[in-house]
């Protein structure tokens, strides 16, 4: 595809969502913008279909851990927004920080 591809949840947009889009958009000025639900989006980055994947809202450890490996598995990254730190599993609190995901 010649679109750079962001991938976002289709019921969880917020104003950092789109103004992290818009970052891109000055690297990237061919987004299109893909929305899915949950960990759909893991799986959309691991074959290639989406490029990008930025989360700005609450998940929480299930919504993640499987998409998550398998996007690994396929070569990708998932790092905590905007300190770019791991995702961290088995925590106390199941929440996760937002998120970049990318192949």
């Amino acid at each position: 595809h010649t679109n750079y591809r962001v991938a976002v949840s289709r019921s969880h947009q917020t104003a950092e969502t789109h103004q992290h889009i818009e970052q891109l958009r000055a690297t990237h000025p061919n987004i299109e913008v893909v929305e899915q639900g949950s960990s759909y989006k893991f799986c959309l980055l691991a074959e290639g279909s989406v490029d990008y994947y930025i989360r700005t809202t609450t998940t929480s450890e299930w919504d993640t851990a499987a998409g998550e490996l398998i996007l690994s598995e396929a070569g990708g990254s998932t790092l905590s927004y905007p300190a770019g730190e791991p995702l961290l599993y088995n925590k106390e609190s199941l929440d996760n920080p937002w998120f970049i995901a990318r192949r």
